[in-house]
């Protein structure tokens, strides 16, 4: 049997042949039940290709009890189809399809295949991934901290959660483990380098990956890449990460954490007010309802920009205010109508609760009418907040 290599085998109705090691080894599962949809891979050659491979659910019976992690294999019938858009375990467009037809052969180990093969991302190499899901990401450091196993709410119920840190090139990364995946690091594993495969990649703040179902975790690996980590972050391993005193210990702990009653919490409301009246602080607070051509939204002035806009401070509002009177002040209402330019700040807030309801940082006034495709906001309702 002639065997080709990853990178000759292409899509199509024909059948390859190819000789790899079967470098990982997962099971691919639905997120709302559990249920198994495939046993995956990721193939590896002489060459160095890595290509994801997939064993449909109809045929696991068949061949899982023949596939072990590490070991190199002959696979003859396998069919090539084009690699999904999203999660790729690999950088590599194609996918090899066992079929009912397919066998396997375990073969002698040779050294001319790697045993691990990664593609390691740097902090600087992260930041073209941030929510962009087509490629899976694979990241090694040190791990400076092991968050306790924790229970949150989903969509889908309860599922167990555990975050770690990892220092990457003097960067603080944050990873969380999902569902089974929790049991992949463990206290013993702080101080070690870690390597962890296929995370989706966000950031608030700071970097903050999710594990897979491809995910899988690797401590001290004798590669390159584990002593360049070491030496990189010597000066930081014996470092726990500074945890903010609220969010230290279990979910048990952070809710008993500086624990008040609610009129222990207007007691104090009601003290700072006095504060404020003493010192004579007043502030805006306007939260204006905008749009433009393709849909609306809600967005907020405070102190600096709402001045800007009104020609008026707070305090001098303040003070000619009709107190009797629960009409917005004439100034703000003329704010209804204006078409301006919103810079907005967008916060870990926007990006998790999904709701378009913004801060302003900064409002651009327009000399002429604009000529842009999209068209200016357009403020609609005005809401003083004081």
């Amino acid at each position: 049997m002639v065997s080709k290599t990853l990178s000759e085998i292409r899509p199509g109705k024909e059948l390859w042949n190819i000789k790899a090691r079967v470098t990982r080894l997962w099971n691919a599962t639905l997120l709302s039940s559990g249920e198994q949809l495939s046993l995956d891979m990721i193939l590896i050659d002489q060459e160095g290709t890595m290509m994801h491979g997939v064993i449909n659910k109809a045929y696991m019976d068949k061949f899982k009890p023949l596939i072990e992690e590490g070991n190199v294999y002959t696979i003859a019938n396998v069919r090539i189809t084009p690699a999904a858009q999203k999660y790729r375990p690999v950088v590599n467009d194609r996918i090899v399809n066992f079929l009912p037809t397919t066998t396997l052969k375990t073969v002698k180990d040779t050294e001319d295949i790697p045993k691990y093969s990664f593609n390691f991302m740097s902090t600087d190499m992260l930041s073209a991934r941030i929510n962009v899901d087509m490629y899976l990401s694979d990241v090694i450091g040190v791990a400076a901290h092991i968050g306790p196993i924790e229970e949150t709410r989903t969509n889908f119920g309860f599922t167990k959660i555990r975050d770690i840190v990892l220092l990457m090139d003097d960067h603080e990364v944050k990873v969380r483990f999902w569902g089974d995946k929790v049991e992949e690091v463990d206290d013993e594993t702080k101080s070690h380098v870690i390597a962890i495969t296929s995370t989706t990649v966000r950031k608030f703040g700071r970097y903050s990956l999710s594990s897979t179902n491809a995910t899988k975790v690797y401590v001290d690996l004798p590669i390159p890449e584990t002593k360049d980590a070491h030496d990189s972050s010597i000066d930081n391993i014996v470092k726990e990460i500074h945890i903010e005193d609220h969010l230290k210990g279990t979910l048990q702990d952070q809710m008993q954490y500086n624990r008040r009653t609610l009129e222990e919490l207007n007691l104090i409301l009601f003290e700072a007010s006095n504060h404020d009246k003493e010192n004579n602080v007043c502030r805006f607070k306007i939260k204006l309802q905008i749009s433009d051509p393709t849909t609306s939204a809600s967005c907020v002035l405070f102190d600096k920009e709402a001045e800007m806009i009104i020609n008026e401070s707070a305090d001098s509002m303040i003070s000619s205010a009709d107190h009797d009177s629960k009409e917005v002040p004439e100034s703000i209402q003329k704010i209804c109508g204006q078409t301006l330019i919103f810079q907005f700040r967008l916060t870990e807030y926007n990006l998790t609760s999904f709701r378009p309801d913004y801060t302003v940082s900064k409002i651009f006034f327009l000399k002429e009418k604009s000529s842009s495709r999209i068209g200016m906001e357009s403020v609609k309702k005005v809401t003083l907040y004081y």
